[in-house]
């Protein structure tokens, strides 16, 4: 079945972008209008850059994808060389097209508590700190992890604490290089109404692969929210290995657009 493709507000150019969807065994190029929406699905706004809805895994997108076949490992190693080698300047527009992404979604209108990750930009996580302050103007509560327990197995108590803080100027650094707030709230987990989660890597099914800890797995597997995943395309891969504790995520954002997973 074809992808769906949504969103251009007034305006704005998306001459680069080039999709296909597949009809018939054939590759037909999706063809955009600059100052609107190709087609618009119930349910979206105009949004700024593309929103796509997978329905299945024969769809064919474009990906900065490493090779196929790979275990979670691999996919790590050359998933991190790849955005070690984006310059600084590369990077931060980047960022900068995620956070407008990000600030575009429907999500953020009616709910009070946003669980973050502050990016850790040696990484080359995506910088979301405009997007954190974003939120907090509209007066929304953000939560961070702060990591209590830094064994790499689950343990029997949760290895994360989840404090709600009100400026990301009091942060102190872990020991793997994380920052977290010195002070803060402890926020129920069933209060929190979205969740914006890091990432290695994730694929075009959805399937987040993080560090291999499994820190957000444990956090997730109770939570009854949406998941929304902010990557480079550089870690946006074509198949990542699922397993049953893995959690899929809602939304996938990257520089060119959003992916909505929401109905699979």
């Amino acid at each position: 079945m074809p992808v769906e493709a949504l969103v251009f507000p007034f305006g704005y150019r998306q001459a680069n972008l080039r999709l296909t969807e597949s009809t018939n065994n054939k590759l037909i190029p999706l063809s955009y209008h600059p100052c609107g929406p190709v087609r618009q699905s119930s349910g979206y706004s105009r949004l700024h850059g593309p929103v796509f809805r997978h329905r299945n895994q024969d769809e064919t997108i474009p990906l900065d994808s490493v090779a196929t076949g790979l275990t979670k490992n691999q996919i790590r190693t050359d998933v991190r060389a790849a955005l070690s080698a984006i310059g600084t300047q590369e990077y931060q527009v980047k960022s900068q097209q995620i956070c407008k992404f990000l600030k575009a979604m429907p999500l953020w209108s009616d709910l009070s508590v946003v669980h973050v990750f502050f990016p850790v930009i040696a990484r080359r996580e995506p910088d979301i700190r405009p997007f954190i302050s974003y939120l907090m103007s509209k007066g929304i509560t953000i939560v961070l992890p702060v990591v209590r327990n830094f064994s790499r197995a689950p343990a029997s108590e949760p290895r994360l604490e989840h404090l709600a803080v009100s400026s990301m100027d009091d942060l102190i650094v872990n020991r793997w290089g994380i920052s977290e707030p010195a002070h803060g709230k402890p926020q129920t987990l069933a209060d929190i109404d979205v969740v914006v989660v890091p990432a290695v890597a994730a694929d075009r099914k959805g399937n987040r692969l993080g560090n291999g800890f499994g820190y957000y797995d444990e956090f997730l597997e109770d939570m009854d929210c949406p998941r929304v995943c902010p990557i480079l395309n550089k870690a946006y891969v074509e198949h990542v290995p699922s397993e049953p504790h893995d959690v899929g995520m809602t939304y996938i954002v990257t520089e060119s657009g959003t992916w909505d997973f929401s109905g699979t």
